[in-house]
């Protein structure tokens, strides 16, 4: 009889240290990214873009590194100017790392977004930040293998000075080495939120 109690003992007491151990690993573990991570990572589209009458643009020009990219237009009022500020602080606080990153900035209104505004819009947030464009089916082509989304409002009441406005998504598509999606961060995400995202993602080998 002692000896049946003391194996039961023994088996309760495994079992208090083994919910125990996990517990312990549970409360180690790496929270979950701010974005939505892709599990698997999922092999992207190269895009190629004709970036109006400057040089033309390959994603495939990128592989090796890692890239963000973004769809705005340079009228944007608010969401591009954000999210592109946003940016231009992570690489700054991810020091040397950032030298391993490109930034994409995809403008879906060619018809304004000449090779020289884009530049120089884009240079405005830093200098591995580019601006590229394209023929608009270029445009859709690669709006559509990201899953984003644009649209041009023409009508009066969204008319404005500049003639039209434009709606778009504001992600982050976050791209690595390997040209494989890896993470979708959402419009609004901070800075500091950003930045503890790449770095699990990019580590200090990336």
């Amino acid at each position: 009889m002692r000896i049946e109690r003391r194996a039961r003992w023994k088996a309760a007491r495994l079992s208090a240290l083994t919910v125990g151990a996990v517990l312990a690993a549970a409360a180690c573990a790496s929270p979950a990214f701010h974005g939505v991570e892709a599990d698997p990572p999922t092999a992207v589209a190269d895009v190629g873009l004709s970036n109006g009458t400057g040089p033309a643009f390959r994603l495939s020009d990128r592989k090796g590194m890692w890239v963000l990219l973004f769809f705005g237009y340079t009228n944007c009022p608010d969401v591009c100017p954000l999210t592109l500020s946003h940016i231009g602080t992570v690489l700054r606080d991810l020091g040397p790392t950032a030298n391993r990153v490109a930034v994409v900035f995809v403008s879906v209104d060619p018809d304004r977004d000449t090779p020289d505004r884009l530049a120089q819009y884009a240079a405005s947030f830093g200098p591995q930040v580019i601006g590229v464009t394209g023929e608009r089916a270029e445009i859709d082509a690669a709006v559509e293998a990201f899953g984003a989304r644009y649209e041009l409002h023409t009508d009066e009441a969204a008319t404005s000075a500049a003639g039209y406005s434009v709606s778009h998504s504001g992600d982050i598509f976050v791209i690595d080495p390997e040209q494989r999606l890896r993470l979708t961060i959402p419009f609004g995400v901070a800075p500091d939120a950003i930045l503890s995202d790449l770095r699990r993602l990019i580590g200090p080998s990336g």
